[in-house]
């Protein structure tokens, strides 16, 4: 039987939809080469795993060193019973230099306060935090949302925030108004939007262009480059 071995002292960045998850793994690419990401997918989104074409194309360009399904998520390469068994397993039996966590495609909603998918998020960064993890909670931002409460930092990473138990690193992009509870530990960094268009991957969310709401990626852009720092200190 696996032995718990805490803390694991390797980050993990956790997001509540599945479009940031090819803007943090490219941005930490570009920002450290050669870091082995895994992904955990965690509940809250509407597909299974192997139906992400996104993972897939990650996966081909080397972006993911692997994927993980977890608790009612499945179609990973390997699958467990719950999230934090997940980060274990791949940052300590895999060898991940970092994670990444969140919802696979797709997002659950009741239109209610905390009835939707993003609060898994709020679950994960526990799991990772008492796991001695490093914990990055990705912002949800938007510009070009029409529905007001996600403008800005939208509510889902708002409620998060406010309800998380201990304090987290939060990225935010430059030139990009949002506001985190000041408990929090909050890194503005740039966000290469220009490089991440020229990558080929995918560039929409919410049937939005990347030109037509900049703030949604520059947030994950921004995380993948605090992940990056992350993931440099913790190994230092």
């Amino acid at each position: 039987e696996e032995q718990l071995a805490v803390p694991l002292g390797r980050p993990a960045a956790v997001f509540g939809l599945h479009g940031q998850l090819a803007p943090l793994a490219w941005a930490l690419a570009e920002a450290a080469p050669g870091t082995r990401l895994g992904y955990v997918q965690t509940a809250g989104g509407a597909l299974p795993g192997g139906l992400s074409g996104v993972v897939r194309e990650l996966r081909r360009r080397g972006l993911l060193a692997g994927h993980l399904t977890a608790g009612p998520a499945f179609g990973g390469e390997g699958e467990a019973i719950t999230a934090a068994g997940a980060i274990q397993h791949g940052l300590a039996g895999l060898g991940w230099d970092a994670a990444v966590c969140g919802p696979g495609p797709g997002i659950l909603g009741s239109g209610s306060a905390l009835g939707h998918g993003g609060m898994v998020a709020m679950d994960t960064a526990h799991a990772a935090l008492a796991l001695g993890c490093p914990t990055l909670v990705v912002a949800r931002m938007s510009g070009g949302d029409p529905r007001p409460r996600h403008r800005g930092v939208s509510h889902h990473s708002r409620t998060v925030f406010e309800l998380l138990l201990a304090p987290v690193t939060v990225a935010l992009p430059e030139g990009f108004d949002g506001e985190v509870p000041a408990r929090h530990d909050v890194r503005r960094v740039p966000a290469d939007l220009a490089g991440y268009r020229a990558s080929g991957l995918p560039a929409s969310t919410m049937g939005r262009a990347l030109e037509e709401d900049p703030a949604f990626f520059a947030a994950a852009l921004a995380a993948g480059t605090v992940l990056a720092g992350l993931t440099a200190e913790a190994g230092a």
